[in-house]
Parts: structure tokens; sequence; C-alpha cells
């Protein structure tokens, strides 16, 4: 394999070695999830203790830790966000259904998120689709196809405002977050 250099270092599409701390930090995190499932015996704490360790390398090669540094701070903001926007919703929807005299525009739109197909952008879908008052129903090459119960209200600049929050918790940024109407 052949590999540019530059004065940066290999490019970002060169697979690293895991380090040893990601090996255990995601050995950590699958023994957490064994643990969560109520495994607490002894017995069982050494399953589960084996198994995070076996399954940690595969995991890593399967799906090796992002180029970008997540942020704990960022993420935390992004889970009370996620909270904040849930429970607001919500209660639109709710007061929606309880007065049938406010007014609807159901619809559907493609939202430019900036995203490319994969793993990032279904996880933003996945974090929409648990959001009262919009789901993502598909995707092209460019965008996510949603269906909103209010497209008169602000739909877009709260996806804007969630893909914001998203990016960062992510470690990217604004980056790839375009301007201008995406409505399709």
């Amino acid at each position: 394999m052949t590999v540019a250099m530059t004065d940066d270092g290999p490019g970002p599409w060169v697979r690293r070695r895991p380090t040893p701390m990601q090996h255990a930090v995601r050995s950590l995190w699958f023994f957490l999830a064994w643990v969560a499932l109520g495994r607490v015996g002894l017995v069982d704490l050494v399953a589960g203790l084996v198994t995070s360790v076996v399954v940690a390398p595969i995991s890593l090669r399967l799906l090796p830790p992002a180029a970008g540094r997540r942020r704990v701070t960022a993420l935390g903001v992004f889970v009370l966000h996620f909270v904040r926007r849930s429970f607001a919703s919500g209660i639109d929807v709710a007061w929606r259904v309880m007065d049938p005299a406010l007014p609807l525009a159901p619809g559907m739109l493609a939202v430019e998120c900036g995203l490319p197909p994969g793993l990032a952008r279904q996880a933003f879908a996945a974090t929409i689709s648990l959001q009262p008052g919009s789901l993502p129903v598909g995707e092209e090459a460019d965008a996510l196809l949603l269906h909103a119960l209010d497209l008169d209200g602000p739909v877009l600049e709260a996806l804007d405002a969630d893909l914001v929050v998203f990016l960062d918790a992510l470690g990217q940024g604004e980056a790839a977050h375009g301007e201008g109407d995406r409505r399709g």
C-alpha cells in the first residue's frame, strides 16, 4: 500500500492501528454494556470481561475510531439539546392533538444536511426520528427526505440547530453545512 505523505502526515484515508488506549476504552464500553444488561454475578462479570476484551479488536477493525476528537462538553450539550427539543416537540404535538383548531401543514421536504451517505447521516436521521413532529422517510444522494407536521412552522431552523449541535458532538463543527432554501 502506498501512502501519500504531506507535511501534516498521512491523509485521513489512511487506516491507523488502534492504540492500546482505544482498545481499553472500547473494551470498557462493551463491559459497561454487559453490566447494564444485568449481568453482575462473579461468573457473569468474568465472562463479560473476557468477551469485551475479545470483541474490542474486532469492533475496532469493523468500526475504527474517527479521526476527529469527540468533546465531552459538546456531547453533553447535544444530549441537553436533544432532551429539550424532544420535550418541546412532544408538548407541541400533544397541544395540536388536544386543540384541532391549531393549524397544520403536513408535508414532505428534502433537507440537505451536508452529511455524506453513511453512519453519520443515519445517526442524524435517527436523532430526528426520535423527536415528535418530524420523521425521516428516506434519503437522496445529498438530502434526507422528511415528513413534517407543520411546514409553515420553523422546521428548517430547528433542523439547522439540531445539525449544528450534532456536528459539534461528532467533533466536526459546522463542516459541510450549506445555506439556502432546502425544501424539495
